[in-house]
């Protein structure tokens, strides 16, 4: 996933969860302190709640798959660099892939189903048996907040 949320620092005010447009951000169910879990399906890597959190306990995953960046097939080394991707806000309803578009165009397209070229990575994943969202219980302290 992109970002993870410290369960040991987090303390629970819901800030993550309020600017999230994806949804991505929910409160576990399975705690007593009620801490907040991000779902990299659903993360497309804004950085908003990063910017939001008040204890600083949201942090980027170094070997995850980053939308438009190491991993999606829409970085800036590929010769697909220029397209547009639904930044899983929308999902092909045959299969749940991202949807993509040409520069210039309107229409988007699912390249699993319309074009059988596969699917988002972080689709994939998700779609394995099995998934169920990552809680990250790492022990990290705080970062001293600049003021």
């Amino acid at each position: 996933m992109s970002y993870y949320i410290a369960d040991s620092v987090c303390i629970s005010c819901g800030a993550c969860e309020f600017v999230c447009d994806t949804l991505a951000i929910t409160r576990r169910e399975d705690t007593y302190r009620g801490t907040f879990v991000i779902d990299p399906m659903l993360c497309f890597d804004c950085g908003v709640c990063v910017k939001n959190c008040p204890v600083d306990c949201i942090y980027q995953d170094a070997d995850s798959i980053i939308c438009h960046g190491r991993g999606c097939p829409l970085n800036a080394k590929s010769s697909m660099k220029d397209w547009e991707c639904s930044e899983l806000k929308e999902l092909c309803k045959a299969c749940g892939n991202v949807l993509w578009r040409k520069p210039g165009e309107e229409q988007w397209f699912c390249f699993n189903c319309d074009s059988g070229k596969g699917l988002c990575p972080k689709v994939k994943a998700a779609q394995k048996p099995g998934y169920v969202v990552p809680v990250i219980n790492a022990k990290l302290e705080p970062k001293a907040r600049a003021r």
